[in-house]
């Protein structure tokens, strides 16, 4: 006879090929009280373990009451910890939303259960944080409460509904620079410890992060249709904690960027220079360490000072010279959307470009040879 797995509030048995067979109590509302219940399952005995341990909490007398706090710790927490390892969910991103938990939400939402939130305390709430905070916490206590949902502890997401976000307090700026202003800025940069940023992000469409942890070593120049092209490999990242990560912002993120001349010239002399001097980063700090973001951000600043090397120039920040990059390759350029966002590494924005569209290294450095040379312009 097969061995029963009891706990004290329900039993999980072997029903035939692959199957088990939990019993619990419960009140089902139809009007039959509280009673023995039983559902089949495909699956192992851990798979019931599993199950019959929902069950519990939704149905047993003695559960504990389903709170954000809760699901956010026995059931949100560990998937996102399973999502970070396997690469689908940045480390920057996680670094957030525990930020954001500990700081807002979990004062407030912790100790609520899931099926009680009320729109009217959640419309006030919102209202006490700043925009930028408002829209990202509204993001990820409707996330815990989906889970919750998914669990079979509540039914609907009063974070999903809409609600009026407080303005800001002062936008972020959008301003960006055409490909005239970004050879400029090269010129006044050439030299300095801002330029090897500056090119891989305003030429390269990186993000500052990734601008700054490239190995000088793993620089190649080649040439595509008479032009001398850089690649350079994006497979880490400096965050904003200084500390070096091999984890991007997603799987797509890694890629291979792509100077062009005279740029690639520049970036090829500075890798060479690197090297000779026994260092390891495209940007080192010569002691061994990549230029930190703090640095570059004081610099950023101090260039656009009235005898900066970048004054007279508009004003734009270091973030939107990835945007600096996507405009002027589509609407200068001429360059596919398609294209530029596979560069960019983007996923993509439709089922061949997520999941066939598959460009090599020598694509990108070909496409930006031949946009840097009118290649793609109309007319």
């Amino acid at each position: 006879m097969p061995r029963k797995h009891r706990s004290d509030w329900g039993s999980n048995e072997p029903a035939g090929r692959g199957k088990r067979r939990l019993r619990f109590m419960a009140d089902m509302h139809d009007g039959r009280g509280y009673r023995r219940c039983s559902k089949t399952i495909r699956g192992t005995r851990k798979d019931g373990a599993a199950e019959l341990a929902r069950l519990w909490t939704v149905h047993a007398r003695d559960a504990p009451s389903a709170t954000l706090g809760r699901v956010y710790l026995e059931w949100w927490l560990p998937d996102a910890e399973d999502r970070l390892r396997e690469g689908d969910l940045a480390q920057n991103t996680f670094d957030l939303y525990k930020s954001l938990w500990r700081n807002h939400i979990e004062p407030r939402w912790g100790s609520v259960e899931i099926d009680s939130i009320r729109p009217t305390d959640v419309q006030e709430w919102l209202l006490t944080l700043s925009k930028w905070n408002a829209i990202n916490c509204r993001v990820l206590a409707g996330s815990i409460v989906e889970k919750g949902i998914t669990m079979e502890l509540a039914d609907r997401n009063q974070f999903a509904r809409k609600y009026r976000i407080p303005r800001a307090a002062e936008e972020r700026s959008k301003a960006i620079w055409n490909l005239s202003q970004v050879s400029e800025a090269m010129e006044r940069l050439k030299g300095s410890e801002l330029m090897v940023s500056v090119a891989l992000c305003a030429l390269g469409s990186c993000r500052v992060g990734e601008s700054c942890a490239v190995r000088a070593d793993e620089v190649q120049i080649t040439m595509e249709h008479g032009m001398a092209v850089a690649r350079v490999p994006i497979v880490r990242q400096l965050m904003r904690t200084n500390e070096i990560s091999d984890k991007l912002k997603n799987k797509q993120s890694e890629r291979t960027v792509c100077i062009p001349e005279p740029w690639s010239l520049w970036i090829g002399e500075k890798a060479d220079e690197v090297i000779g001097r026994g260092l390891t980063w495209l940007n080192d700090d010569g002691a061994g360490y990549p230029v930190s973001r703090p640095r570059l951000k004081w610099q950023w600043a101090e260039a656009f000072a009235s005898r900066g090397a970048l004054s007279g120039l508009p004003r734009v920040t270091m973030q939107n010279l990835r945007s600096t990059w996507e405009t002027f390759m589509r609407w200068e350029l001429g360059v596919d959307p398609d294209m530029v966002d596979s560069m960019m590494g983007h996923a993509g924005a439709n089922v061949r470009t997520r999941h066939y569209d598959r460009p090599l290294p020598d694509m990108y450095a070909e496409t930006c040879a031949l946009a840097h040379q009118g290649a793609f312009k109309k007319g």
